[in-house]
């Protein structure tokens, strides 16, 4: 009866842990966006010429599977602007970043795709200015 108990509270407690983990496996932008929101950067609105620099990059007919977001610090010539793209999973962002690795890590994309500096779990860097903010979230 003992071992019975056992295995059945092991059962459950393997299972609430595969739970957790499955559902830990959300968006970073929000840990990105404090970050930036931290150094005094703030949320705008992407202007055309982002999105288009963006369309470029990812294709205007996948823009169903990214968010970007555009982090904005000071005005004018002296404007700091980080772009952050940010899928909608990461297996879209797989699909759309697998050309950056070599063909030999292709079957591994997601680990290689989180070795780069501009990566971080669903979020990509584009931007030219606060990288190591960036970066520093990872």
């Amino acid at each position: 009866m003992k071992k019975k108990l056992g295995l059945i509270v092991s059962a459950m407690a393997l299972i609430v842990v595969m739970l957790v983990s499955l559902c830990a496996c959300g968006s970073t932008w929000g840990k990105i966006k404090s970050a930036y929101e931290k150094e005094g950067y703030e949320e705008t609105d992407a202007e055309a010429t982002q999105t288009a620099i963006i369309e470029g990059i990812f294709g205007k007919d996948k823009e169903s599977a990214f968010t970007v977001h555009v982090m904005k610090k000071g005005d004018g010539l002296i404007a700091s602007v980080a772009i952050i793209v940010e899928f909608k999973s990461t297996k879209e962002m797989e699909e759309m970043l697998k050309d950056k690795v070599t063909a030999e890590d292709a079957k591994n994309v997601y680990d290689e795709l989180q070795k780069l500096d501009t990566v971080n779990g669903n979020c990509f860097f584009c931007g030219v200015a606060g990288g190591d903010i960036f970066k520093g979230t990872k």
